[in-house]
């Protein structure tokens, strides 16, 4: 699409006009026109042209090593996201991948180079840059390893953490059992649990993940005060929510013929916000439908896509920055128009939410370059669930 705002292209040679009048040329009080500036450095230069540039550009693009799209995706994320940002800065670690990650946000904070290469990190974190990893394993692959490896990747972790709670209810016993649950992200259905119709909002998934379900014969699960297995009723319910609350969509999954898996491509509506209430029966709940207590408020900040089929496809971000919206797709960032209420999409996978009275971002809210990157790469299935101390 084309922007109303010039390019960084345009820019750039708006600010080398601009510069190289002021260093030629400046009057004398005798009207007379001499050299001036002889002395600015190549630093100088590069400084004032980042400044300059820092009125246009919201970031800069990342360069796509063959089928690192899905890391591009998130580490423009992980750095347009503030309180990310501000974790991963505050890692005092020796741990290689560490180091460098720091590196390319004191690179991409910069804006000294058009486009940054991911070479030293991909290196440092073992990656294959030729085979595309699903982006939602490795987001939380990433925060384990972070967690894990440095011992203190738990801020970031916190930040992301989804605190559920599942309660099975025996239906001979009415023995209630409640069990803690930890989720990154929240899978979440385009189909109805029988598969006969198709979900038509984000809104609509989660509350049907939030049903209670009734598990019998084959599924009944386990009683131990009944000695048996039992029709039991379950359902999952919010205990603690997250500064940021990320919803992943269901959208591989095994075809009608049982025999392989294959990418859905059906559109889904998409809120701009999402509201949660305190539950007036459990005051470790928080309910999605609406109540007299307290209320907690979330805005649309991010989404990851994912283009093409389950064995080929290509990631790409769109992220808002201030009050803008821009896609990030490896080198390439474009300015998109304004988000209505709620928007559909048949490429959206993960869906990020920040809490509203979290600290605004800090980005500016110009337009960005424009080169086009595309790449093909794996998909494979996978369990959302986490564990602290895997």
């Amino acid at each position: 699409m084309t922007s109303r705002f010039p390019s960084e292209q345009a820019a750039s040679v708006l600010w080398i006009c601009a510069a190289a009048t002021c260093i030629l040329f400046a009057a004398t009080p005798m009207g007379n026109c001499v050299k001036k500036n002889r002395s600015m450095t190549a630093d100088s230069m590069r400084e004032e042209r980042r400044k300059y540039m820092e009125r246009f550009t919201a970031s800069v693009g990342l360069i796509n090593q063959g089928a690192t799209c899905f890391l591009n995706t998130l580490l423009q994320t992980w750095f347009l996201t503030p309180e990310v940002k501000q974790s991963i800065y505050k890692l005092n670690s020796n741990v290689a991948f560490v180091r460098e990650l720091q590196n390319l946000f004191n690179k991409l904070e910069s804006k000294e180079e058009k486009y940054i290469r991911t070479n030293e990190l991909t290196m440092s974190l073992q990656l294959n840059v030729f085979k595309q990893l699903d982006i939602e394993e490795f987001f939380r692959n990433l925060i384990n390893k972070l967690n894990a490896e440095v011992g203190q990747g738990d801020n970031i972790l916190k930040l992301y953490q989804i605190t559920m709670v599942q309660s099975m209810k025996c239906s001979v016993c009415e023995e209630l059992v409640t069990e803690d649950c930890f989720f990154l992200d929240l899978p979440l259905s385009i189909f109805s649990p029988d598969s006969s119709s198709e979900i038509k909002s984000l809104e609509e998934s989660l509350k049907m993940f939030l049903e209670a379900v009734t598990l019998d014969y084959d599924n009944a699960p386990y009683c131990d005060t009944c000695n048996k297995k039992t029709k039991t009723k379950t359902r999952y319910y919010f205990k603690q929510l997250p500064q940021l609350l990320t919803f992943q969509l269901k959208r591989f999954g095994v075809a009608s013929n049982g025999k392989h898996y294959q990418k859905i491509h059906l559109q889904i509506s998409i809120p701009l916000t999402l509201q949660f209430y305190k539950s007036l029966d459990n005051a470790n709940e928080w309910c999605f439908k609406p109540t007299i207590a307290k209320v907690e408020k979330y805005e649309l900040f991010a989404i990851w896509h994912h283009v093409g089929e389950y064995e080929c496809g290509h990631y790409y971000a769109e992220i808002k920055c201030g009050n803008c919206w821009y896609i990030f797709n490896d080198e390439k960032i474009d300015k998109q128009k304004k988000k209505e209420n709620s928007f559909r999409s048949k490429t959206a996978y993960l869906i990020m939410y920040r809490r509203q009275n979290s600290e605004k971002q800090d980005n500016n809210s110009q337009n960005c370059p424009r080169i086009l990157g595309a790449d093909a790469g794996y998909r494979q299935q996978h369990i959302n669930q986490y564990s602290l101390e895997s």
